[in-house]
């Protein structure tokens, strides 16, 4: 059976825009390596508009990183910054 990212994608896309929950990815488009989940959270991402930045984080010091996108429609500044310390 042959991966279909697109099926993926626009399951992904719908489950956020008629914020219903997904349970699972149709069989045809789960990603089965690192890579084409990746490419799946990277067209997302580019269906979402543009990002303004990325979280990066890993589980333990030792661990591999991941990373996601912050778009710039969820992205909101506080005209006064709040204090963080002190």
């Amino acid at each position: 059976m042959s991966f279909d990212r697109d099926a993926a994608v626009n399951a992904l896309l719908e489950a956020r825009f008629t914020r219903r929950g997904l349970d699972y990815l149709p069989k045809s488009s789960q990603p089965r390596t690192e890579t084409e989940a990746i490419d799946i959270q990277d067209a997302v991402a580019c269906a979402l508009g543009p990002i303004a930045a990325w979280k990066v984080g890993s589980a333990t010091a030792n661990s591999e990183p991941f990373r996601a996108p912050i778009h710039a429609d969820t992205l909101f500044v506080e005209a006064s910054p709040r204090k963080c310390f002190g």
